[in-house]
């Protein structure tokens, strides 16, 4: 028993003084650059707010991202998570696009000469408000399924967001303006 006590404290005494600091030596190299990550699920849309309006990010979403929803009809899906059904109801949003490749931005629903219309759409899922960008197009008219990016933008004024000065919502310059977008 006694050798017991014994080897318990000598433990002790090793284990407080191997744990006194000594000098800190100087920073070692630099490790090499490890492997490159899975690409991770796509996030919520973020917003930030100007105004009382709920503004998103852009939305980039690759010609890839479309989802077949028929014959010649694609789309993608979002949640949002400040997008409630009183504002879906009582409010207004407005879907905006940006071709890839080009500077002007385009109101939703846009459509071109070749058949090829985008819109956006809300719908209440599980009591998550949820909304559809949509892709539809006609190769009667000469139109095909996607095959470059586009960016998405929403911009959302809730009931009670007051506006303190004449804007057009489908001109995106005058949008941009008036919140003092910097894309």
């Amino acid at each position: 028993m006694k050798n017991i006590k014994f080897l318990f404290i000598l433990a002790g005494i090793i284990l407080v003084l191997a744990c006194q600091k000594g000098e800190i030596g100087d920073i070692g190299p630099v490790g090499e650059k490890g492997a490159k990550g899975a690409v991770g699920d796509k996030g919520e849309v973020g917003v930030s707010n100007s105004k009382g309006m709920i503004i998103s990010a852009w939305i980039e979403v690759k010609a890839t991202d479309w989802v077949e929803r028929g014959t010649n009809a694609f789309s993608v899906q979002y949640t949002l998570p400040s997008l409630t059904s009183e504002i879906v109801n009582k409010g207004n949003v407005y879907f905006y696009m940006q071709p890839s490749g080009s500077n002007f931005v385009y109101p939703l629903p846009y459509s071109q000469a070749n058949g090829s219309r985008f819109l956006g759409e809300f719908f209440n899922s599980s009591n998550i408000q949820r909304f559809n960008l949509n892709y539809l197009f006609s190769p009667i008219l000469g139109s095909s399924k996607l095959t470059n990016d586009n960016k998405f933008r929403l911009v959302i004024l809730p009931a009670g967001a007051r506006i303190a000065e004449k804007v057009d919502w489908q001109n995106y310059d005058s949008v941009k303006k008036y919140l003092n977008l910097n894309d």
